[in-house]
C-alpha cells in the first residue's frame, strides 16, 4: 500500500490470529482514525512500522503482521518484544 500513516489505537493487547488457535501477546494495533483510508492491504505483512521522531526522522517501532478487512485497522508486533525473543537488533 505504499507509506500510509494511523494513529495507535491500544497497546500490549492479545490479538487472535484470524482462523487459527495462535494469539499474539502484547501487540500494538493502529487504525487511521475517523478518515476512512486504507492504511494496509495484502501483501504488507512483514512491513516495517515505525513513530515519527521530530523533523524528518522516524525509530523503527515493530513489524506489522495483520490487518482488518477493510484495510482501517492493522496490527504490530513490537520490536521490544521481537527483540525479546530473538535478540538485539544488528545493523550492518
Amino acid at each position: 500500500t505504499g507509506w500510509t500513516q494511523g494513529t495507535v489505537a491500544a497497546t500490549d493487547v492479545n490479538v487472535r490470529v484470524f482462523d487459527t488457535n495462535i494469539v499474539q501477546l502484547a501487540q500494538t494495533i493502529v487504525n487511521n482514525g475517523a478518515n476512512p483510508v486504507v492504511i494496509v492491504g495484502p501483501g504488507d505483512s512483514g512491513s516495517s512500522t515505525f513513530m515519527g521522531a521530530g523533523g524528518d526522522k522516524v525509530t523503527l517501532v515493530g513489524l506489522l503482521w495483520g490487518g482488518n478487512g477493510s484495510g482501517t485497522q492493522f496490527v504490530y508486533s513490537p520490536l521490544t518484544n521481537i527483540e525479546a525473543e530473538l535478540g538485539p537488533l544488528t545493523t550492518h
